[in-house]
């Protein structure tokens, strides 16, 4: 990374480290507004801001991750702003259902039941340090004008610490009416307070004040030792004004008028779980229903610039991986999955395999049996998901399918059809699984199958297990039996599986007693192609290596025979080429090529295992690579490819032959034999079988044909002069 990119990196962190910060002032503020319940406009403001400084930390949050190129350190921070993200959602979810609530409350309040206006109040809360404000004034001592107009409480309870509100001790003036409290009285959620030892009124019925106006000289009013229950609630006097100066308002009328000051509900003390974000990691089954769910979770709420980051931190692994070029292109994104993830083909292909891979069942496999409804129903739906049922309702799958399940489950499938007298289906097929599946649950509960009770054993028979199960003795142990040595590798773990034997010590395996668990489990020491296996099993099951036999026509020693052998332009990588010679051997089943020669044309090739049959019946394993051999005719210029494997030493070399004298008894020009002495480069064996024909001429034990990469001369030659 350059000095210029650091630079800018910590420039970017800086910036969106100032912007969490503004994000969780704010936050906090909106959050103390939220527990002191003010007004609505406030809240709303301080939300707003929240969502501004918010949006600011996200622009500031894309901006600095662009400059991140570790994979580990992006998805670290994407979890950093997942995290910003679900608290900044958590207290903008609470702010909205508080102004719902609060907004639906101040609309019951102000709207007067009888006139249907809205009075002009005089605005009464509470100040944090518990004292009453009168009209915005905090902390006001000034009684409030009662004339026709009561206070106007605005949801906020009075202060009941064991001292009343004072009016400088002067009651104040009704002028012979009592007064309204805006039509609205205070409420203490269903309890009124109960004046001058009256108690509370709970049926609509207008508490008495025995003739006395309300005490504002410094006396509390008389609760009786019950003090009224606040918990943050507005008290409430069942909608009915108080009595003052001996006079008394109508009952009915007053109850029918007013309204509670406030609807809102006791908030349930249970916590339900949030519901989580869909997850998407790359399996295509699930990528219909990750898609439907999230965009009707998102795209009705947020902006697709929002919607982006969300659908950022909703992918895992390769999708994640997929997306990372696109930046903020909301559209392109998706159908960028839906290219790779949304075809329903891909969908067919991969429930298709599912069905394919599930291990036909065995009798009384019961608890396999529900597996395959359970995918077999799975499979459906997923088709149906994605548009495609008919993928899964066709007489391949049906036919799949029932492949899959037991003989004695095709019989009794097949009785089913047979008795209701309908053609195969899918549909019908499942409705019969199902009902299967619920008979053979209902028939194995552990309530059906009760326990065997005590019984009493006089004599117990019966001993440990033989140590070999092959031949159910206990002389030895199964890795020495002979029987089981001169098994093939195949037989060996066909047996092994058939009597659940553990992998790697052959023994009996049991609940406590696996390959996974086993203490002689270890890798197998077996090599394929110089490599170690791979696999934990014992080495008697290791299966055995599928070897090409490879038959050598060679003689070593040439003295009354010529091989048939040619000079020709052999190629490499990197324009190298070589004139080599190879000798044409119809006895050998593969192709060869000198491993020197390879390397010397920097040849690449195949890792392969052989076994090299020579002549007398010597084998050899070798470990070794097949490569694919361009060569070219010295005589006519074509070119062939040979795949040939490559070993140490193919034959001794070739002696200088003096051709001469054959070619013109032959009646060939001596110019068109390309045959050279030296060592043989490679051998065409009979996997090249058309290197082997053309026109061929006969005189005495010598025979000339002519191949398709020139003239080959070979045979008997008594007296043969090499020099």
């Amino acid at each position: 990374m350059t000095e210029v990119t650091k630079e800018a990196l910590n420039e970017a962190k800086k910036k969106r480290r100032c912007a969490k910060s503004s994000v969780t002032r704010a936050g906090n503020g909106l959050d103390y507004l939220l527990k002191n319940e003010r007004p609505i406009p406030e809240v709303e403001e301080s939300l707003a801001n929240l969502e501004d400084l918010y949006k600011k930390l996200v622009e500031n949050h894309d901006e600095y991750i662009q400059l991140v190129d570790g994979d580990e350190e992006f998805a670290t921070e994407e979890e950093w702003i997942e995290d910003c993200q679900q608290r900044f959602m958590q207290i903008r979810i609470r702010t909205k259902d508080y102004l719902k609530v609060k907004s639906q409350g101040q609309f019951e309040n102000e709207i007067n039941p009888e006139t249907g206006l809205v009075p002009n109040q005089t605005e009464t809360t509470v100040s944090d340090n518990g004292q009453q404000e009168h009209d915005g004034i905090p902390g006001s001592d000034q009684g409030p004008s009662h004339q026709g107009e009561g206070p106007s409480h605005q949801g906020q309870p009075p202060t009941h610490e064991g001292q009343p509100p004072t009016h400088e001790g002067q009651p104040p003036s009704h002028q012979g009416q009592p007064p309204t409290h805006q039509g609205q009285p205070p409420t203490h959620q269903g309890q009124p307070l109960s004046h001058q030892g009256q108690p509370p009124s709970h049926q609509g019925q207008t508490p008495s004040h025995q003739g006395q106006p309300p005490t504002h000289q410094g006396q509390p009013p008389s609760h009786q030792g019950q003090p009224p229950s606040h918990q943050g609630h507005t008290p409430s006097h069942q909608g009915q004004p108080p009595t003052h100066q001996g006079q008394e308002h109508n009952s009915p009328s007053s109850s029918e008028g007013a309204q509670s000051i406030s609807n809102v509900q006791p908030v349930c003390g249970f916590k339900m779980e949030k519901p989580k974000m869909p997850r998407f990691s790359g399996d295509v089954r699930e990528y219909s229903i990750f898609r439907d769910d999230f965009k009707h979770a998102i795209e009705s709420r947020y902006s697709k610039r929002d919607a982006m980051t969300y659908l950022r931190a909703c992918l895992q692994g390769k999708p994640l991986e997929l997306i990372k070029g696109i930046g903020t292109d909301y559209d392109g994104a998706w159908q960028y999955l839906d290219s790779i993830y949304g075809d329903p083909r891909y969908v067919s292909d991969q429930v298709t395999q599912d069905l394919s891979k599930f291990r036909p069942l065995k009798e009384g496999e019961d608890s396999r049996f529900c597996d395959l409804v359970h995918l077999v129903k799975r499979s459906f739906n997923t088709m149906k998901g994605v548009g495609k049922p008919h993928d899964m309702d066709n007489n391949h799958m049906l036919s799949l399918i029932e492949q899959k399940m037991c003989v004695e489950d095709r019989k009794i499938w097949a009785r089913e059809l047979e008795r209701n007298e309908k053609p195969a289906s899918l549909q019908g097929l499942i409705a019969w699984m199902e009902t299967e599946m619920k008979s053979r649950m209902r028939a194995t509960a552990p309530l059906r199958n009760p326990s065997q009770g005590s019984r009493y054993v006089n004599q117990l028979s019966g001993g440990k297990p033989p140590k070999c199960w092959i031949c159910d003795n206990s002389t030895h142990w199964v890795d020495q039996c002979e029987k089981f040595k001169s098994m093939s590798p195949e037989d060996r773990l066909k047996a092994v599986r058939e009597n659940h034997a553990c992998f790697s010590c052959l023994k009996k395996a049991g609940r406590d007693h696996r390959a996974s668990n086993c203490s002689r489990r270890k890798q197998c020491t077996q090599k394929i192609s110089g490599v170690q296996c791979k696999y934990y099993h014992h080495i008697l099951l290791h299966p055995s290596n599928p070897a090409a036999s490879v038959g050598v026509a060679s003689v070593e020693n040439n003295t009354e025979a010529m091989l048939p052998v040619i000079t020709v332009k052999i190629s490499g990588k990197n324009n190298r080429h070589k004139q080599g010679n190879i000798l044409l051997d119809s006895g050998a089943q593969i192709s060869l090529i000198c491993t020197s020669t390879a390397k010397n044309l920097d040849l690449k090739g195949k890792d392969v295992s052989i076994t090299i049959r020579k002549v007398g019946g010597e084998e050899e394993i070798l470990a070794t690579k097949v490569y694919q051999v361009p060569i070219t005719s010295l005589e006519s210029g074509a070119k062939f490819t040979v795949k040939a494997v490559g070993i140490p030493h193919i034959s001794d070399d070739i002696s200088n032959i003096n051709i001469g004298e054959m070619a013109k008894g032959i009646g060939i020009p001596e110019v068109k034999i390309y045959r050279e002495c030296g060592p043989i480069d490679m051998l065409i064996g009979i996997d090249h079988a058309y290197m082997h024909t053309g026109d061929s001429k006969k005189v005495g034990n010598v025979v000339a044909r002519h191949s398709p990469l020139g003239w080959i001369i070979f045979g008997a030659i008594p007296g043969l002069q090499q020099t």
